[in-house]
């Protein structure tokens, strides 16, 4: 099979959200199609890059065909912990970049977690947003699981608001407004 095929079956098979009950799984490609989606419309909006900013969104969780979902209370449980599947999350990344793409994949997905540039930021306040449309979706489903979660993204908002030039401020402030409307 052609690698890319390989990939992207991969991505499709691999599932979110393992340590919780789910009503609709969701798979990594899935999260990925929502980041790109969401940073698309961010980036139309704030006026950056596309290319570039679709590019980081594309490959941002691609580390995970090799690793899995990680979910977040055990890769952030310690400064150890975080250390440890970091490296692992790099490692990963360079072999798929490598593997699949001519080695020209990993400095898009290592700028893709960096809150230095617009794109990253634009990337993390996506993810954050894959998370609220996680927890609305499964409560449009009749599930009450998910607003356990509520709190915890609650508090990447508050923390995230803090990066964010005031164009971004308007962006979380309607998933501040979705989350509410669930409580």
């Amino acid at each position: 099979m052609l690698p890319i095929l390989e990939l992207c079956d991969k991505m499709a098979s691999i599932t979110r959200w393992s340590h919780a009950t789910c009503r609709r799984p969701e798979s990594v490609l899935e999260h990925t199609a929502f980041v790109a989606i969401y940073s698309y419309q961010l980036a139309i909006k704030i006026g950056a890059d596309i290319g570039v900013v679709l590019e980081k969104a594309i490959v941002h969780d691609m580390e995970e065909i090799v690793t899995g979902d990680i979910p977040t209370p055990t890769k952030y449980s310690s400064h150890d912990m975080q250390s440890l599947i970091g490296q692992l999350e790099r490692e990963a990344a360079a072999y798929i970049s490598e593997d699949v793409f001519e080695g020209k994949m990993f400095e898009a997905w290592d700028d893709s977690k960096s809150l230095d540039t617009i794109e990253g930021q634009i990337i993390y306040l996506a993810d954050i947003a894959s998370v609220v449309y996680k927890i609305w979706a499964e409560h449009e489903l009749g599930s009450s699981k998910f607003d356990a979660y509520i709190n915890g993204i609650t508090k990447r908002l508050h923390d995230a608001h803090s990066l964010f030039n005031n164009t971004m401020h308007v962006h979380v402030r309607d998933l501040f407004y979705v989350l509410e409307k669930l409580t």
